[in-house]
C-alpha cells in the first residue's frame, strides 16, 4: 500500500498569465491596498484635522470646497505673517512695559547738544560723542513726530519703532559703548555722527516732500 503525497503542481501557463497581468496575488481579493503618496497622506491629515475642528465647533462636516478654502486661507495667513512680521512685532510691542531705567544724563530735553558735542570733541571723548549723537538723533525723531518720548522704552524699542537703517546702526554702537562697556574710538564716534546726519537728513527730506501718497 503506497502512501499518497500531496504535491503542489505549478502551471507554467498560470504563472505567465499572472506575470503579464502584473497581479502577483492572483485572484485573492481584499489583500491589496491602493498606494498613497506622501502629499496625499498629508492632505488627508489636514482634511481630518480641519474636519474635526469644524465638527466640534458646528456639528457639521466640511466638504472638499470648504476644505480647500480653509487651507488656502491658512496659507495666505502664514505668508502675510512672514512678510509683515517686523511690522507685526512693532505693533505688538509698541507699549510694552520694560524694566529699564533711563539715566539722568540721557534726558533728551536737558542737554545742550551743540555745546556738549563741541566739548567732547575737543577732549577726544569718543564714548561721550557716541552717547550725545544717539540722544541728539532721538531728540530729532521725537521733535519730528516720528517717535514718542517714553522714558521707560529701551533704545532697541525705539530703533524697532522708527525702522530706519542708520538709527539701527547708531543704536547698536550706542548700546555697546554705553551699556556693554566697549571702548569707543574715533571709528565709533565717526559712525555715530554719520548715522545722526543720515537720520536728520531723512527726516528733513520727508518733511519737505510731505507724506507719501
Amino acid at each position: 500500500m503506497s502512501n499518497g503525497v500531496d504535491t503542489l503542481a505549478v502551471s507554467q501557463e498560470q504563472v505567465r498569465q499572472i506575470v503579464e497581468a502584473d497581479n502577483y496575488l492572483g485572484a485573492y481579493d481584499g489583500t491589496t491596498m491602493p498606494s498613497t503618496s506622501l502629499l496625499e497622506a498629508l492632505w488627508e491629515r489636514i482634511a481630518d484635522a480641519l474636519d474635526d475642528l469644524l465638527r466640534s465647533a458646528t456639528r457639521t462636516t466640511m466638504g472638499n470646497f470648504w476644505l480647500a478654502v480653509g487651507v488656502l486661507a491658512l496659507v495666505v495667513l502664514v505668508v502675510v505673517v512672514i512678510l509683515y512680521r517686523k511690522k507685526i512685532m512693532r505693533w505688538l510691542h509698541r507699549d510694552a512695559a520694560v524694566d529699564y531705567e533711563v539715566r539722568d544724563d540721557e534726558d533728551i530735553y536737558g542737554i545742550d547738544f551743540d555745546a556738549e558735542i563741541a566739548a567732547a570733541t575737543a577732549a577726544g571723548n569718543h564714548a561721550a560723542l557716541v552717547r550725545l549723537y544717539y540722544l541728539k538723533t532721538l531728540r530729532a525723531l521725537v521733535d519730528a513726530g516720528r517717535l514718542d518720548w517714553v522714558p521707560g522704552r529701551t533704545p532697541s524699542q525705539y530703533a524697532l519703532l522708527v525702522n530706519m537703517a542708520p538709527m539701527t546702526s547708531l543704536t547698536n554702537v550706542f548700546l555697546k559703548v554705553r551699556y556693554g562697556k566697549f571702548e569707543a574710538f574715533n571709528e565709533q564716534s565717526t559712525l555715530a555722527a554719520g548715522c545722526c546726519r543720515s537720520v536728520i537728513d531723512q527726516i528733513t527730506t520727508g518733511q519737505e516732500g510731505g507724506e507719501p501718497s
